[in-house]
């Protein structure tokens, strides 16, 4: 997979079509850095983990994974050990 095209991608047809904001933008990265561009398709992290990764709070933090969940730039289920998290991509 060629990254520099598909961040391209992310930047001018993704973020524009969803009206990201730059806490959904922030969020979007760290999530793929910690699926995608490890190898895998899904991964469970703590909301904590996502929190203190982008300096905000536990309920900011959930509240962006829900909208974005809901804008459709994520598949996200809730679990005991943390979300579980799929990032899409254009």
């Amino acid at each position: 997979m060629n990254w520099s095209e598909e961040l391209r991608s992310i930047e001018a047809s993704m973020f524009p079509h969803f009206s990201c904001d730059v806490w959904e933008r922030s969020h979007y990265y760290y999530l793929l850095s910690q699926t995608r561009l490890k190898g895998i398709d899904v991964a469970t992290i703590p909301l904590g983990q996502i929190a203190t990764a982008l300096g905000c709070s536990d309920h900011s933090s959930r509240k962006i994974l829900r909208k974005m969940a809901e804008k459709g730039c994520i598949e996200l289920e809730q679990t005991r050990r943390g979300h579980s998290v799929k990032v899409l991509l254009p």
